[in-house]
């Protein structure tokens, strides 16, 4: 090995180790990480194309605990999946942790998660897979109820839960992505950035459901894009996506 490839693989394994330590324990922002290894870190994120901005979690612990498996304390992949939509419609990536026992292998919870996350991927993918950030991340309680930052920069774990009136947005191209945190009582969705008086949104012409067809029954007036969904739920509602062309 070269001294040249030796350089750029020790400054690899500067850069993941102080990931790990900076940011592994409830999710601070990686780009403030290795910024800070080079004292550049700035007081406000402002995120551009050049930015490494990714959040860190674990289902469990940062090594694997017996404990947890046997008193079945994993997230779960609705926490998951939550976690992705939110961190990546704020321009940010997720890198997630799975504790394996010491022989390689993971449990039975944990390939549980694994395994439904892997469901809800393979239906709503293009909605996170290649996107970025809309003009708005988001709207509902969640963000109005936001648990402040501690000293080290972590709320994991502490903001409300979200709900059905809980969205977030993504973009490919000129597809716009809603990503709804729950399934309605009464299956009527407002969503109130998309009203009539968005500048940024001015026709819809199509809403689709991925995973299941296109959504015939929707409006849009000053309140917002008023849609009446199927009655036929998707496996795994507690976010779904409605592709918005």
């Amino acid at each position: 090995m070269g001294i040249e490839q030796l350089s750029f693989l020790t400054l690899a394994i500067l850069v993941v180790a102080f990931l790990y330590s900076s940011v592994g324990h409830a999710g601070a922002s990686g780009y403030i990480a290795v910024m800070s290894l080079f004292g550049l870190a700035p007081a406000v994120i402002k995120p551009t194309a050049l930015i490494l901005n990714i959040l860190v979690a674990c289902i469990g612990a940062w090594h694997y605990d017996r404990r947890i498996y046997d008193n079945h304390h994993y997230k779960s992949a609705k926490t998951v999946i939550h976690t992705l939509a939110d961190v990546v419609s704020k321009n940010g990536n997720l890198l997630l942790n799975i504790p394996l026992r010491g022989d390689g292998s993971i449990d039975s919870d944990g390939l549980k998660v694994v395994t439904e996350i892997g469901e809800w991927m393979n239906v709503n993918k293009e909605a996170i897979i290649g996107t970025r950030p809309w003009k708005k991340f988001g709207e509902g309680p969640a963000i109005e109820n936001a648990a402040p930052l501690s000293a080290q920069g972590f709320n994991e774990g502490k903001g409300k839960p979200f709900a059905a009136s809980d969205i977030r947005f993504t973009t490919k191209g000129k597809v716009l992505y809603a990503i709804p945190m729950g399934w309605p009582e009464d299956g009527q969705l407002v969503i109130k950035s998309l009203g009539s008086d968005n500048p940024a949104l001015s026709r819809i012409n199509s809403i689709t459901l991925l995973g299941h067809g296109a959504i015939k029954n929707f409006s849009r007036d000053a309140e917002g894009l008023k849609i009446t969904l199927p009655t036929g739920k998707p496996a795994l509602t507690y976010a779904y996506v409605l592709k918005i062309s």
